[in-house]
């Protein structure tokens, strides 16, 4: 084979195996909207049912918008939007069998850029 075929092909090779790692390599995704344990309680996250978990009465959770640029447009809507909207949907389950005391869920803003609009079911 001559020699300029041979580095033509191998130039070739070398490109598709460049371009077959691109298209293999693992995809890292950052979700819009994140929830995560809040400044009290003791937390723990339960991996098999993707699932965080607090024992005491009283707690914090905090949810997480990820803003795309400075700003304040999100991942979620038409960055064109004049207002976005996420939604947030929060549940409490007691544990205790014969529980019969009412609970209470109170969600608050941070104050910053993102308004609330608090609705409530139940």
């Amino acid at each position: 084979m001559p020699k300029l075929k041979r580095e033509f092909l191998c130039s070739v090779l070398q490109g598709t195996m460049a371009m077959l790692l691109i298209l293999v390599s693992p995809a890292h995704a950052l979700p819009s909207l994140q929830v995560g344990p809040g400044s009290t309680g003791t937390w723990t996250y339960n991996s098999s049912s993707e699932t965080w978990i607090v024992e005491e009465n009283s707690f914090e959770l905090n949810a997480y918008a990820n803003a795309i640029d400075d700003n304040s447009q999100y991942a979620w809507g038409s960055s064109l939007d004049a207002s976005q909207t996420a939604y947030l949907v929060a549940a409490a389950v007691p544990t205790t069998a014969n529980n019969t005391d009412v609970f209470e869920i109170t969600v608050q803003n941070d104050g910053l850029v993102l308004t609330l609009d608090p609705n409530s079911y139940g």
